[in-house]
């Protein structure tokens, strides 16, 4: 499995899980993140978004959700405490040991150009660094086209 920034889990190039995050400041005024996390455990749609989808099924990987849910929830535990104790750097660390397409080609599209060049990696802050021919550019959103791995394909982000 190998990660697809900054929210896909990809099994080869087709995703079979993801997150979605949304922050925003409670009644009190305390910054909160609300996490969404969808697995293809036992099926996938027929036909993706802009990344083929797929399932653990599909690829002889028997789990039951109750399984997949215990170990999520135990992960996340782990990963929290660790970003809590050791920062954001050791995070990106283990990301990036497992990010697909690093140095490979890809597009950022945006509302108003498509960006192409050559994922480098993630900042400190965990955004996107890509190498273009005008520089090196900086993106915490947008359309990822992972083109010299994952079939040319986007996941939008």
């Amino acid at each position: 499995m190998r990660l697809k920034w900054p929210n896909d889990v990809l099994l080869g190039s087709e995703k079979v899980a993801g997150i979605l995050l949304e922050g925003g400041h409670g009644d009190d005024g305390r910054p909160h993140v609300v996490v969404g996390t969808g697995v293809n455990v036992a099926s996938h749609p027929a036909e993706g978004g802009a990344v083929a989808p797929t399932s653990l099924a599909a690829h002889a990987i028997d789990v039951t959700v109750e399984a997949i849910l215990q170990s999520y929830l135990r992960r996340l535990a782990e990963w929290v405490q660790r970003w809590e104790t050791d920062g954001f750097a050791a995070v990106r660390s283990a990301w990036l040991e497992r990010a697909a397409g690093i140095g490979a080609a890809i597009e950022v599209r945006l509302p108003l150009e498509k960006v192409p060049g050559r994922f480098s990696g993630l900042d400190e802050d965990g955004v996107l660094v890509v190498d273009t021919s005008q520089g090196t550019r900086r993106f915490a959103a947008g359309d990822v086209f992972l083109l010299g791995e994952g079939g040319g394909r986007a996941a939008r982000h």
